[in-house]
């Protein structure tokens, strides 16, 4: 909110519990992009995610962080995003 980001990279989701905050502090229409090597433990966190009605404000990728990254440098997302966490 503080620095009116829009889109955002978050590396290692975990249980999710840093996505479901900056999900919520994205406008309408923001992004979240959220990088895991696993869904295993961003299970936990997808149940809020829903719960908060932000799912559709994020974007959960599972694969290795620079694979993932990659891949959207190479789908010109580069300097697109506001932060990276």
């Amino acid at each position: 909110e503080v620095i009116s980001a829009e889109r955002v990279i978050e590396v290692g989701v975990f249980r999710g519990s840093t996505t479901l905050r900056l999900a919520k502090s994205l406008p309408e229409g923001g992004k979240v992009v959220a990088l895991d090597v696993s869904d295993q433990f961003a299970q936990t966190g997808k149940k809020y995610w829903e719960a908060a009605n932000v799912m559709h404000k994020i974007d959960f990728r599972v694969a290795p962080a620079m694979a993932s990254m990659d891949a959207m440098i190479a789908a010109d997302e580069a300097g697109k995003y506001d932060m990276c966490f």
